[in-house]
């Protein structure tokens, strides 16, 4: 509406009762505002078909960019962040799509992310992390394993993949022997003691 000049708000959404007058000014000048009828809420963005699509089984938008890679998870926004507990449906903050398609805010993902690397509800890896992995298959070659654990061998489950291997024991970081995996996301279920002599257990 416009009245003795001033404009109330460039934007007008009659759903959502929503103005907004910053957008395409100022520190906003690339921000475009639009509805999205599935998600029923207002958001950042140029509108369905252009830069977003709505994913009907995730509930939510998705950003249209070559490279990016969506992968689907039932009602993906109908939760809470698993950091600051607050509902990512309403938010309006930038949120993060991890590798194993979970959500959190790009902030909170960012301050967890720098002690961390596994997703607070799975547990899977949510970064590429060959390089890291890459430099502890370096420590491990070496490192001598210590001849009183010769014989002592893990059952450990991978985070990534979620199989279950026997693996030499170690003291730290057991590697998924899997090759099309090689993840050291994994966690001892059980350790036990081979007797001299005695064939190899099986997984």
């Amino acid at each position: 509406e416009r009245g003795q000049g001033r404009v109330l708000g460039e934007y007008f959404c009659g759903v959502c009762k929503l103005w907004d007058n910053t957008a395409g000014k100022g520190e906003h000048a690339t921000k475009s505002i639009y509805h999205c009828p599935y998600c029923n809420v207002c958001r950042v963005g140029k509108g369905l078909g252009i830069d977003y699509k709505h994913c009907m089984k995730c509930n939510c938008c998705v950003e249209l960019k070559k490279g990016l890679t969506h992968k689907c998870i039932n009602q993906a926004l109908e939760g809470r962040c698993p950091i600051c507990i607050e509902s990512l449906r309403t938010s309006t903050k930038p949120l993060k799509a991890l590798a194993c398609a979970h959500v959190m805010h790009d902030e909170c993902y960012k301050r967890y992310r720098k002690d961390r690397y596994t997703c607070p509800i799975c547990n899977k890896s949510m970064d590429d992390m060959s390089e890291y992995f890459s430099r502890l298959d370096q420590a491990a070659n070496a490192s001598q394993m210590d001849a009183m654990f010769a014989n002592t061998r893990s059952r450990i489950l991978c985070n990534d993949c979620g199989s279950k291997s026997i693996v030499q024991y170690r003291l730290m970081h057991h590697k998924c022997p899997r090759r099309a995996c090689g993840s050291y996301n994994t966690r001892v279920v059980e350790t036990m003691v081979l007797r001299p002599g005695a064939p190899e257990p099986t997984s």
